[in-house]
């Protein structure tokens, strides 16, 4: 049985175990890092490097006992992060023997991917997230708790144009049951050009409590892009806000080329306390290793972020802080309302903006703003570095002929064929053509000539005459 690109539910045989945590040492280095590399980029895996994850643990576990998922588990770098965390909360060492792995659950769809995690000694079930529910129970004794302390995860990057009908309509579904049973949440409308990324958050809610912190690695696109709307109000309308990272050193996915950022919530029903919330927005702009030299530790630069109350222009990081009620409006989106600027834009710009927003006006209240004319023809305009380079076979037409309008008759149907097929009769050469009321015509190739009708017809920077799909009569 072929089982569906994006979504498909893993049936496993193994009931969630106990790992002694030395198996799980021995596959630590390059077999996780190689691990199935066509595997994981099938289900939208990208490996977490050790010095993010171990931020995203600092940010999400506060107490030794919290109890921490990671939907999308993959080979256990958050569960192993995530525990070591606890660990050193407790004042032991991050390594070792004892039950705080015991309360801290992993899911994934890949066998091979489980088979790593549970080395950590964590809980961790082979199962598609969108097929659970708080508290479902897995082969063997164990079950989820009803709600958990934290969420963290770094999920799958799959965009939704390789998302099938019938995987949109599932986790539609599945959406449609999260909303029955949180009816204190505000739902919004999911756009359907939603990355599967943005459908984690949604569905993760159900599963924190209140005060719950969620802390996500993803692609940073759902900052600006018209889908992320939607993402946008669901995090504003029902979350503390804690912090929005993004580092201009390094990408925080080891092996895709991916604009990412760290998203840090918790779960907060008050409107009051939401709208007073002040929302960081942290640029990284060293390597984490130097950040975590300069302040001691992961723990420590996470605790600077979370606590932060004023801007910081330091100089391993910056952050602007911005009040979460400003960012209500997001439920009546306008252009221009993405929150990227508050990570990228410097001080002046808020200074401009400040000062004039007497005067300013959205471009949109003055213009029409439009994507340009699209051709598909990005073999053609777009050359490599060896085309592009070799300046000496390019040459101007304007240096080579003179390029002018030639007379127009208007009779396109009689004068631009489709070429059928070609071939040689005694000595002369025909070839089968179409005109435009679908007719046929045997016409020698010597009155024919082959001619570009469209740029979608363009394959590359050389064109062979036999290419042509159109000729000239």
């Amino acid at each position: 049985m072929l089982y569906d690109l994006v979504f498909h539910r893993l049936i496993c045989t193994t009931s969630i175990v106990d790992i002694r945590r030395a198996r799980f040492q021995e596959r630590k280095g390059p077999e996780r890092m190689g691990r199935n590399r066509d595997e994981r980029h099938r289900y939208g895996q990208h490996y977490t490097p050790v010095e993010v994850a171990r931020l995203l643990a600092a940010l999400s576990v506060r107490n030794p006992g919290d109890l921490v998922l990671d939907p999308s588990c993959g080979d256990g770098r958050l569960l192993e992060e995530a525990v070591a965390r606890k660990r050193e909360m407790s004042g032991r060492a991050r390594s070792g023997a004892d039950g705080f792995a015991q309360d801290v659950y992993g899911l994934d769809r890949s066998r091979s991917a489980v088979r790593l995690a549970r080395g950590t000694g964590a809980r961790v079930g082979c199962v598609d997230f969108f097929d659970v529910e708080p508290g479902a129970r897995f082969r063997g004794a164990a079950r989820l708790p009803a709600q958990f302390d934290a969420v963290i995860a770094n999920p799958p990057y799959i965009r939704q144009e390789v998302m099938g009908a019938a995987d949109k309509r599932r986790v539609e579904e599945r959406l449609a049951r999260d909303r029955a049973r949180l009816a204190d949440i505000f739902w919004p409308r999911w756009s359907g050009r939603s990355d599967i990324y943005v459908y984690f958050f949604a569905h993760s809610a159900l599963f924190l409590k209140e005060g719950g912190r969620l802390v996500f690695l993803t692609a940073s696109s759902w900052l600006d892009v018209e889908y992320g709307t939607a993402l946008r109000q669901f995090l504003v309308e029902n979350f503390r806000v804690i912090a929005v990272i993004e580092s201009v050193a390094e990408s925080f996915f080891a092996d895709a080329s991916i604009n990412t950022a760290i998203t840090v919530a918790e779960r907060e029903p008050r409107e009051r306390k939401r709208e007073a919330n002040q929302i960081r927005f942290v640029q990284i702009v060293k390597p984490l290793g130097e950040v975590y030299a300069h302040y001691g530790s992961a723990s420590q630069f996470a605790r600077a972020i979370s606590s932060a109350a004023a801007p910081v222009p330091a100089l391993t990081h910056r952050a602007r802080l911005v009040p979460q009620g400003s960012l209500l409006d997001a439920r009546r989106p306008r252009e221009g309302s993405g929150w990227g600027k508050y990570l990228r834009a410097g001080d002046v710009f808020f200074d401009v903006v400040e000062r004039g927003s007497a005067r300013l006006k959205h471009l949109s209240h003055m213009a029409r703003v439009r994507f340009g004319v699209k051709t598909g023809a990005n073999d053609f305009f777009y050359l490599d570095n060896g085309a592009a380079q070799d300046e000496g076979a390019m040459k101007r037409l304007g240096d080579v002929a003179s390029v002018r309008r030639g007379v127009t008759t208007g009779a396109n149907d009689f004068f631009y064929l489709n070429s059928v097929e070609g071939r040689k009769r005694g000595a002369r050469s025909l070839a089968t053509v179409e005109d435009g009321t679908g007719a046929r015509h045997l016409i020698e190739t010597r009155f024919l000539s082959p001619v570009i009708f469209s740029l979608k017809d363009i394959g590359g920077v050389v064109i062979e005459p036999w290419q042509a799909k159109k000729l000239l009569f």
